[in-house]
């Protein structure tokens, strides 16, 4: 099931949030990338564990703790860390299932996923997140709306 949710950070928040990834150093995105991905994925990613990392995670589970839809939508018992991915000019993320069980310290099955975009569409050419749905492939392109500017998808 695909759920789309609006205003899930706040301007204050995203703000935030892309300050502290603009100070942080980005790094092949193959540190998180399993057999299975790994010709499909070109991009960086703020260093896993880093203190931009944490910042940037602890920013973004705040918000999803205080937004009601989110919390209604997937009853989160717990979350695992964000990754906070940059594409440039050539790079991708093709075709991929996400992993089932997260590794790590202690391993968790991964019931959910999700992608927030945290850059206003008209700073970048492309981007759209596309779904492999039981139908057919499906994009999703972050469109600003009314004065909040909160993200929906068309």
């Amino acid at each position: 099931m695909i759920f789309v949710l609006p205003n899930i950070l706040t301007p204050q928040t995203l703000s935030k949030v892309r300050q502290l990834a603009q100070a942080a150093e980005f790094v092949d995105g193959m540190q998180t990338a399993g057999n299975a991905v790994r010709q499909a994925k070109h991009n960086r990613e703020v260093a896993v564990g880093s203190e931009a990392a944490q910042a940037i995670n602890l920013e973004i589970n705040r918000a999803l703790e205080a937004n009601n839809d989110f919390q209604i939508v997937t009853i989160p018992q717990r979350l695992s860390p964000f990754l906070i991915s940059r594409y440039t000019t050539g790079m991708r993320y093709g075709d991929h299932s996400d992993n089932a069980v997260l590794s790590g310290d202690s391993p968790q099955r991964s019931d959910m996923s999700m992608t927030l975009f945290l850059n206003d569409p008209d700073e970048y050419d492309g981007g759209a997140l596309t779904l492999n749905t039981d139908l057919k492939p499906e994009s999703y392109t972050p469109t600003l709306r009314g004065p909040e500017k909160g993200w929906y998808f068309r």
